[in-house]
């Protein structure tokens, strides 16, 4: 399985607060089944500037040291990244992080913003310099939660979508934890993930294997783990963005791996 949605790095956000910490989610993520995990510290401009220089070279960091504990899980770079109007030019010059320098990006939204006409064209504009919206917690954006028709629009245009593990736990409350069924239910999401930020923040550890479960009572165990191994790897296999000085991660024999 590959976890596309996961706070592993430490001293960068509200994840770990520790290499021993950030050992501790990997082992469990991998005692879990998960064999990929593609770090999303926070950007959050006036919070978290986490720059692009800094989060790879905590994960390569936390490769070795994986290496050395012996934990079969491979960490690769990316960013949740909080939408701001000046996101596009901060992605062109190289400030930001898409997922594994492909062409996919996490966005977040404050849960309680208007998800305007305006958000709408932004989304559209970075498609068409060649990016992939992929939009964090959708469960928990209330815009979606009122108006399901909206999320459907945006996911008939491309706009990809993650639900958070826990969510189907109740952790968020009942409402949100039955929005979540319901986008199951009309094909609306695209990957399952953890964003864990340690191993019990927030309830939600990095374990992908509970929800995969319940979804597969919902829509079926194929289409449950597409969620955690087709549609998270082609973010490890799409054609690359160019970046000079820039590594990307690709896990070893990739080709044949299924991640299940």
């Amino acid at each position: 399985m590959i976890d596309s949605h996961c706070h592993i790095l430490p001293n960068l956000d509200d994840g770990p607060d520790s290499w021993e910490e950030a050992l501790d989610v990997a082992r469990i993520a991998s005692n879990d089944g998960i064999k990929a995990i593609i770090a999303t510290p926070h950007y959050k401009l006036g919070v978290y500037h986490n720059s692009s220089q800094t989060i790879l070279l905590s994960v390569n960091q936390l490769n070795n040291r994986l290496r050395e504990q012996g934990i079969p899980l491979k960490v690769l770079p990316g960013m949740e990244i909080h939408f701001y109007p000046e996101l596009i030019n901060d992605l062109q010059n190289g400030e930001l992080l898409t997922l594994n320098n492909s062409p996919y990006l996490l966005i977040e939204f404050p849960n309680d913003i208007h998800l305007s006409s305006y958000i709408e064209q932004y989304l559209f504009q970075l498609q068409l310099n060649g990016y992939i919206p992929i939009i964090a917690h959708i469960e928990r954006c209330f815009d979606f939660v009122r108006n399901i028709e909206l999320l459907e629009k945006w996911h008939n245009r491309g706009i990809e979508s993650q639900l958070t593990s826990a969510s189907l736990n109740g952790i968020f409350g009942k409402k949100i934890q039955l929005f979540a069924q319901r986008t199951l239910k009309k094909g609306l999401i695209d990957y399952l993930v953890t964003d864990a930020h340690s191993v019990s923040k927030f309830g939600r550890k990095p374990i992908l294997s509970e929800g995969i479960n319940k979804i597969s009572r919902i829509i079926g165990k194929e289409k449950a783990l597409e969620l955690v191994t087709t549609n998270p790897g082609r973010i490890l296999t799409s054609n690359r963005i160019a970046k000079e000085n820039r590594e990307v991660y690709v896990p070893d024999n990739h080709q044949n791996e299924s991640y299940d």
